[in-house]
């Protein structure tokens, strides 16, 4: 199963004299299991592409083909497609609303039908693959969680529809530190569990980066740049030139082969950093 997109175009307030071009014949192909990191500034079209790919918006002009549904803008009953393909918006604890995490969790299989018997196996495995332990928190008001705790009840209340692609729109957004790292230890250990797709909107580079195994850039509603996260960050002033930074340690490593130093590969991680660096040592000793 994947996701295959042709010449994808969108508007809004098509037809008036506040006529915006979202999207401009975006084509993409992306495989099932994939770790897609989707970056670009504010306003460059990254929530309404993942918006497209569950059938919240329909295409003006072009294709739309999710595990083999397609969508094109005479589409009509997508509810099939969005039971497969989970979207988790920015701040998902506002969401939150229902007396106990199990309730919320919960609700959407709920309304969809699921049978009983089948609904606390759902929120069980939701909770399990958020790092939630169910006796623990099933039956504590969501109100009374953690920022943190929130955001991962919020994601699990996605889970539990059991789709088999995941998209979050800047989901670290408002987390402190902590709560953020332990975040992205979920989403990694999700996708290796799972074999999920996952497609990340993120305006940090350093949490792209620890994550995503593919970078796909977007500058005014186009695709700029798709390359494996390895190539990813190695044209700084092409990614700068589009307003995008890359990681720290990366930015470390860049500035030092300007200054003449040789490095074999970018550089992502504290441990990878430390490895380069101590090889450049033992071999000038």
């Amino acid at each position: 199963m994947s996701i295959e997109i042709k010449g994808l175009s969108s508007y809004y307030n098509r037809g008036s004299v506040y006529q915006v071009q979202a999207l401009k014949d975006v084509s993409l192909t992306i495989e099932q299991g994939e770790f897609i990191g989707l970056i670009g500034h504010t306003g460059s079209g990254k929530s309404t592409l993942i918006q497209h790919i569950n059938g919240l918006l329909k295409p003006d002009e072009g294709i739309v083909s999710v595990n083999g549904v397609t969508i094109d803008k005479d589409s009509k009953n997508l509810s099939q497609l969005r039971k497969s393909v989970g979207l988790v918006f920015q701040y998902p604890e506002y969401q939150l609303f229902e007396e106990t995490v199990f309730k919320d969790i919960a609700f959407g299989p709920k309304n969809i039908g699921v049978p009983q018997e089948d609904i606390e196996r759902r929120v069980r495995d939701a909770l399990d693959l958020v790092d939630l332990d169910y006796e623990a928190y099933a039956e504590r008001s969501p109100f009374d969680l953690s920022g943190g705790e929130k955001r991962r009840v919020a994601i699990a209340g996605v889970l539990a529809m059991e789709p088999t692609i995941l998209m979050l729109d800047e989901p670290t957004a408002g987390l402190d530190p902590k709560a953020r790292k332990d975040l992205l230890t979920e989403l990694i250990r999700l996708h290796q569990k799972r074999n999920m797709t996952l497609i990340m909107i993120s305006h940090s580079m350093d949490e792209i980066s620890k994550v995503a195994k593919r970078i796909i850039a977007m500058k005014n509603g186009q695709i700029v740049m798709d390359k494996p996260i390895d190539q990813a960050f190695e044209d700084v002033p092409f990614l700068e030139s589009i307003g995008l930074g890359i990681p720290s340690i990366s930015r470390l490593f860049y500035e030092l082969r300007q200054c003449g130093f040789h490095f074999t590969k970018n550089l992502f991680s504290l441990d990878e950093a430390k490895a380069e660096l101590l090889r450049g040592v033992k071999n000038d000793s």
